[in-house]
């Protein structure tokens, strides 16, 4: 059924799988029970809803007021801006303009929002979202499963339901009600919030702000400038990397977290990090700097994980690089140090054989003393040993030669 030409037309298609085009303004269309495809190529403030079968609605027009689905399970596609539609049952909603209204019941709806400035408001169903838009302002009662955030300036608000919720965008805001989540940011300058339920958030983009509820967080940072507040339970810090974080942990009891980041500031937080491996080796005397070798080594393996899905692979290889930097940082450091250690070895080489040779040569010139000392007294001996004996001779004569001599008379 094509509408051509003419406004205020009424069509009822009733039962049957029907294909029904509009190319004229303001007209009314009921695709019935069957699973039928509408496609609006003009606008229309009459109503137009596709029955209670699996149908697939493409709005290619623009200003279009009064859109339902109906409630089958439904695929709608908006390619014109400015339209207001109503959704029942499960449907799959594909906007891929601006300025759209959505309201949805209680079904399990799968949204992907390519468009800007669209306001989507849905229930308590199993909802999925996924957002690559701008400007955009979503509200679900429930959300089970992938929330991906990819554009700008979005409000995402959600009541209930365990999410997994990425955000690769920047400036969002996100608010995630009760349920136990896995939220990642890898975007910057994002808000989010959590009122309840037991929470895995991992920071990896600057500049975020996160604001924990009533649940236990586990938070990792590995970004910088992130402001991150725990709320009520005992949480968990992981600061893998990064530089001036801010940390409260708020009102738990005892809060704990293990710090690898540069210039981070903590408070109500129990810092349990676990120090590198140091060594300090006195090589030379003093007490100076040059007199010691300080080595300290440790390797980051914190937070340290891969996602094997085909999609993250960039990823993977960012952490594999950064990985392999560490290595390469940390045989560095081993390396001049074990420089260092052979300088010093040589140098000490030097000085022990300068100080052998001076032995030596100090034991050398010893002997050579004591022999001549040992001569000479020997010389003297000898000669004080011919003296006396000389003198002992003299004597000898000279006595005998005075009694020889006959005696005087007067």
């Amino acid at each position: 059924i094509t509408i051509e030409q003419g406004t205020n037309n009424i069509v009822n298609a009733l039962g049957g799988n029907d294909t029904i085009n509009m190319n004229s303004s303001n007209n009314s269309i009921n695709g019935g029970d069957g699973n039928d495809t509408i496609t609006l190529n003009s606008s229309s403030d009459k109503l137009i809803t596709g029955g209670n079968g699996d149908d697939t609605i493409v709005v290619n027009s623009s200003d279009n007021t009064n859109i339902n689905t109906g409630t089958g399970n439904d695929k709608i596609t908006l390619n014109g801006a400015n339209n207001t539609v109503e959704l029942q049952g499960n449907n799959t909603v594909n906007v891929r303009s601006d300025g759209n209204t959505i309201n949805a019941d209680d079904g399990d709806n799968n949204f992907s929002i390519a468009g800007s400035s669209n306001t989507i408001s849905a229930g308590n169903g199993a909802n999925k979202i996924g957002i690559d838009g701008s400007n955009n302002e979503i509200t679900v009662g429930n959300a089970v499963g992938d929330v991906n955030i990819y554009g700008e300036d979005n409000s995402y608000t959600s009541q209930n339901g365990d999410e997994n919720i990425l955000i690769n965008g920047s400036n969002n805001t996100v608010s995630s009600g009760a349920g136990n989540d896995t939220i990642e940011v890898r975007g910057d300058n994002n808000t989010v919030s959590t009122t309840d339920g037991d929470n895995e958030v991992n920071i990896r983009g600057n500049g975020n702000a996160y604001q924990g509820g009533s649940g236990v967080d586990d938070i990792k940072v590995s970004g910088d400038r992130n402001i991150l507040n725990g709320g009520d339970s005992n949480d968990t810090y992981m600061i893998s990397k990064g530089n001036n974080n801010v940390i409260d942990g708020e009102a738990g009891s005892r809060n704990t977290m293990i710090n690898n980041g540069k210039n981070t500031q903590f408070t109500n937080v129990v810092d349990i990090t676990p120090r590198p491996f140091e060594l300090q080796l006195k090589v030379d005397l003093g007490t100076s700097e040059t007199s010691f070798i300080n080595l300290s080594i440790s390797f980051n393996l914190f937070d340290f994980y891969l996602d094997l899905n085909p999609g993250n692979l960039e990823e993977n290889l960012a952490k594999l690089d950064d990985l392999n930097s560490q290595v390469e940082e940390q045989l560095l450091n081993i390396g001049s140090h074990i420089d260092r250690l052979t300088t010093v070895l040589e140098s000490q080489s030097i000085q022990m054989e300068n100080l052998i040779s001076t032995r030596s040569t100090l034991r050398d010139a010893d002997i050579a003393e004591e022999s001549s000392n040992f001569i000479k007294y020997q010389i003297l001996q000898q000669a004080s040993a011919t003296l006396m004996a000389s003198t002992r001779e003299i004597n000898r004569e000279f006595i005998l030669g005075i009694l020889a001599q006959p005696a005087r008379t007067s």
